[in-house]
């Protein structure tokens, strides 16, 4: 059996009934009778949104087939956002599922159904299943509008009939249908899994070949090592532990696998390092000041 929320924090974010209108990707989502709840978790003034500025956003919609080519809105939707500072397991920034009398689309993380999710940012092999269940037909459209992913890409696998659909960046649907077996409609039966991108040499690994020195940082300044960037700018930011951005430093024509960071003026803490470069060079690291 799932384990709920308490009934204190449901009651937080499902606020007094009242219509909110989302507009998603020309998606207008009409706020009403038993979807209102789930919608309200999603309320700007509900959630506790992160402030660091490049939030991937992924959201999947649950469309009855016969609704979806009439253009008419979707039975049930959900939001992943994947943050610098995002966490796999539960807290504040996750809003529970309320209940729906049809259909029912959420995330289960940890035993709980989530209409939110925050997340860190994806790594291969990361499995994110979906829960649907209470269907009223049997032809449907899951909708998926994704943003673009470093180093991994997104397929849907159906446990059902053993098939994995690719997922593009942007939007995509898939069709899927249910018969009389249980099975075939198990609340389990889609999952989300990513998987490594095969990039060539020049493109990289790169994660791999990039190592921050000393961790913990004890002093105003670090080194990190990186693949040579033939006198190309690297771009370097440090986050806290919230998300908000502490410092931004451009380094130019960089040509040596060594970077000196200094002019730290960090407190005792958690923060996370990200260098951009040439080559696909985007990497975050996270270390520790002591």
């Amino acid at each position: 059996m799932l384990i709920g929320f308490t009934t204190a924090k449901a009651n937080h974010l499902a606020t007094e009934d009242y219509n909110y209108n989302v507009t998603l990707e020309n998606e207008i989502f009409n706020l009403e009778e038993q979807s209102e709840a789930n919608w309200q978790a999603l309320a700007v003034d509900q959630i506790q949104e992160p402030t660091l500025e490049d939030t991937k956003k992924m959201n999947v919609l649950l469309y009855r087939e016969d609704s979806y080519n009439a253009g008419s809105t979707s039975s049930d939707a959900i939001e992943i956002r994947f943050t610098i500072n995002g966490f796999n397991g539960l807290d504040d920034r996750d809003a529970p599922k309320m209940n729906n009398v049809d259909e029912n689309l959420a995330r289960i993380q940890d035993g709980e159904l989530l209409v939110l999710e925050n997340r860190a940012f994806p790594e291969a092999d990361e499995n994110l299943q979906l829960f649907m269940n209470q269907f009223s037909t049997t032809n449907y459209v899951l909708k998926f509008i994704l943003p673009e992913f470093e180093d991994v890409k997104l397929k849907l696998v159906d446990n059902y009939t053993n098939v994995s659909h690719d997922l593009p960046t942007g939007e995509s649907t898939v069709n899927f249908v249910l018969d009389n077996s249980n099975a075939s409609q198990a609340y389990n039966r889609f999952s989300l899994v990513f998987e490594p991108i095969t990039l060539s040499t020049v493109n990289y690994a790169n994660k791999a070949k990039v190592s921050l020195y000393p961790n913990p940082v004890k002093s105003n300044y670090f080194y990190v090592e990186v693949p040579s960037n033939s006198n190309a700018d690297v771009l370097v930011e440090i986050f806290n532990a919230q998300g908000r951005k502490v410092k931004t430093q451009v380094f130019k024509n960089q040509t040596s696998n060594t970077i000196k960071v200094d002019n730290l003026n960090l407190t005792q803490g958690v923060y996370y390092f990200k260098i951009q470069g040439k080559h696909n060079l985007n990497v975050t690291k996270k270390f520790i000041k002591s």
